[in-house]
């Protein structure tokens, strides 16, 4: 009997079937052709691309803004970043970044989505056209001279 049959005759198999854990897939944000390729993930890693180790100064700031902090890029992707710094901020505050990296330097904001003792990883939230074409160029550029993906 086929597996639609089945669900036609028997509701608790459909039930079951669609109760069941799929597999996670990560997919592509528009842009990132090329960059991250398509394969499947663990749940505690909900990246959509790849990050690379990297090294670079961010000045980091809670918005609304209560003074600049000063912090490490330790990883960088087209989604996000990881800040090592002293005060970490907690999850889900709402920042912006000035990010030096390579000698590029550009502005987003983000939200802290991990908090740990020695710092935050941000998702970026907004990025004007010219900062993602910096952040494409830049996430190339580490990709090609054999920056660790993490």
């Amino acid at each position: 009997m086929s597996t639609e049959s089945t669900a036609l005759t028997n509701p608790l198999a459909t039930a079951k079937s669609l109760a069941q854990p799929k597999e996670a897939v990560e997919t592509r944000p528009v842009g990132t052709q090329g960059i991250a390729d398509a394969k499947p993930v663990e749940n505690s890693d909900r990246r959509r691309t790849r990050r690379f180790a990297c090294e670079g100064a961010v000045e980091i700031s809670k918005i609304p803004s209560t003074g600049a902090n000063k912090g490490k890029v330790q990883n960088l992707s087209l989604g996000g970043c990881y800040v090592e710094m002293e005060r970490p901020f907690a999850i889900r505050t709402y920042v912006e970044l000035t990010l030096e990296i390579r000698g590029q330097s550009f502005r987003v904001t983000g939200t802290v989505r991990k908090s740990h003792k020695t710092g935050v990883g941000v998702e970026f939230d907004k990025i004007g056209s010219s900062a993602r074409r910096l952040l494409q160029d830049l996430i190339q550029e580490l990709e090609r001279s054999g920056n660790k993906a993490v």
